[in-house]
């Protein structure tokens, strides 16, 4: 915009120049000179705007092609992990509920206050985000294996 603005504004100087000129001062030899340094500086402007418009129009399409290729690899990515959850969760339901239940029925063999503990534990888990949950749940398993004492 600069660059067109700059432009614009020397040919409408030059073309006010031109109009008040009399035939004899436009055939002097200075004249004839400095018009020539104008017109090559009205060129230099000319090329030097065009290159900054294809530069600007280059990195608009870099940019528009860096910015549609993110889209779709965030939209295939979304895709994947809805996809892999989808079918994570299906499968760690299925692995998980009969753990589940046998660590349940061997609570209910447990004493009150650590079956309220657990309970209490187990809603706290519940509020977790998928991974702190897998963490404390590998570590819960892993604390009951150790310490459990066997019901006679």
């Amino acid at each position: 915009r600069r660059l067109e603005q700059e432009l614009h504004a020397c040919l409408t100087m030059l073309q006010q120049v031109e109009g008040a000129t009399s035939p004899a001062v436009a055939r002097h030899p200075a004249y004839v000179q400095m018009r020539a340094d104008v017109q090559m500086q009205l060129e230099g402007l000319h090329e030097k705007l065009q290159e900054a418009r294809a530069r600007y129009e280059h990195e608009m399409r870099v940019t528009h092609a860096h910015m549609v290729a993110a889209q779709q690899q965030q939209q295939a990515l979304l895709r994947s992990s809805a996809e892999t959850n989808d079918d994570d969760d299906d499968e760690g339901e299925l692995a998980l509920e009969p753990m589940l239940h046998e660590a349940l029925n061997r609570l209910w063999h447990r004493p009150y206050s650590c079956r309220v503990f657990t309970l209490q534990l187990l809603k706290s888990l519940a509020e977790l985000d998928d991974r702190s949950l897998s963490m404390m749940a590998s570590c819960f398993s892993r604390y009951i294996n150790e310490h459990a004492v066997p019901v006679e």
